[in-house]
Parts: C-alpha cells; structure tokens; sequence
C-alpha cells in the first residue's frame, strides 16, 4: 500500500501524525539512534504542524490506522513514544 492511499483513509491530524512519525523514524535511521522519542518532544513536533495533542488523545492517534503500523503501543508512564523495530543504536 502506497503511503498516499493510507493517506486518503485517514483524517487531516493523522495524516500529519504520520508524516512526523515517519520522518523522526527515518531521522533515528540516519543517525544510528534509537527509535524513539520523548513525549513531550514529540507532542511539541504535532502541536507545531497544528495537531492539538494531550497524552489521552496521542494514545487514541497511535492506536489507530495508520499509526498504529509504525508507532508501538502507546505507554502514557514511559515518557516515551517509540517507533515500530525500535532498536539500541549507538547513541
């Protein structure tokens, strides 16, 4: 599946949400990172594509398609929001 046709499906705040995943997903690749990053961090990325955010409604986000195939379960507890083959990298 094309990401334009996951795209077509989703509402406007998703599809934002998973541009962002994918390119802070692709920056960790490039960087050797691991694949996550905190949530405050990141909710601060969505607010400023203009996606109002809060840990309850990121989780409902991440839950559903699209994300849901490139974002793990959501944990609010863990600070964190990690990427799908989040792995150490040697930083």
């Amino acid at each position: 599946m094309r990401f334009s046709e996951i795209c077509e499906s989703a509402d406007p705040s998703a599809q934002k949400l998973l541009a962002l995943s994918q390119f802070l997903a692709g920056r960790a690749d490039d960087e050797n990172a691991r694949k996550e990053i905190s949530t405050d961090a990141f909710m601060q990325a969505a607010r400023s594509l203009g996606i109002e955010v809060n840990p309850q409604n990121l989780g409902e986000y991440i839950a559903q398609d699209p994300l849901k195939d490139i974002l793990e379960p959501f944990d609010p507890n863990s600070g964190v929001v990690r990427f799908r083959g989040n792995t150490e990298g040697d930083t």
